[in-house]
């Protein structure tokens, strides 16, 4: 699942993600991932902080505290330790900078989709 409000970054995640990934679920904001998570139960969770409405922040730890088992990589243009920091507090499993996409290919070659 990729949530990000501006479609482009949207597509470069597709694209980037589309040899592990057979299927996308794609949300605007926070809310929207929430209630997606709800229903389709994805592998993964590209998740970008600053979305209108509901955070990325808040909308990844609504979906922890309701799926303990979630897999969110948190993926934003803010990499200061602090945003780093936060992340890991709402239980993303990894960060990755927007700068810096590669390390996602990393991140799902170490952990296989079903584990």
């Amino acid at each position: 699942m990729i949530v990000d409000d501006h479609a482009p970054m949207r597509a470069v995640l597709r694209r980037l993600c589309k040899g592990v990934a057979g299927e996308f679920i794609e949300c605007s904001n926070g809310t929207e991932a929430v209630a997606a998570y709800a229903t389709h139960r994805p592998d993964w969770v590209l998740m970008d902080i600053n979305l209108p409405g509901q955070d990325g922040f808040s909308a990844s730890k609504e979906i922890r505290a309701r799926f303990p088992g979630a897999r969110i990589v948190v993926v934003s243009e803010d990499s200061s330790p602090a945003f780093r920091a936060r992340a890991r507090e709402v239980g993303a499993v990894e960060f990755v900078a927007k700068e810096n996409l590669l390390p996602l290919v990393e991140v799902f070659a170490r952990t296989p989709a079903g584990s």
